[in-house]
């Protein structure tokens, strides 16, 4: 399923406001009123903005695994493999999590480009 997650991603949040896009990681970063949510990545994965208390709790299930920058594991943030996103109720069950934890966060407003009705 690899190349195809951005729009699966854009499909299952188009009735959700607040969302945006940026470019960051080699793909598209979507946010919630400015926020980061979840990114697409060329290879497929899907880099996944969770609390720190579910962080723990998610690297503990099939198919997911800590995003590291400059050797170190980033609190909060995690790959999930494509395998584990091809249905889309498993790729739904991700993004509900991260919505989650995106609406706990104070909004940040001009940190996202909006989306385009032209997608």
């Amino acid at each position: 399923m690899t190349g195809n997650l951005a729009p699966r991603i854009r499909a299952l949040l188009a009735d959700t406001p607040g969302i945006g896009e940026i470019r960051m990681f080699g793909g598209i970063c979507f946010t919630l009123n400015g926020n980061m949510m979840c990114a697409d990545s060329h290879t497929g994965q899907m880099l996944v903005r969770l609390s720190r208390a579910e962080h723990q709790a998610a690297l503990c299930e099939s198919g997911t695994m800590p995003m590291v920058m400059r050797g170190k594991p980033m609190a909060g943030y995690l790959y999930v493999t494509p395998a584990e996103l091809e249905s889309e109720p498993a790729l739904s069950h991700w993004l509900e999590r991260a919505l989650a934890h995106a609406r706990t966060l104070p909004p940040k407003p001009g940190k996202s480009k909006p989306k385009q009705s032209s997608r």
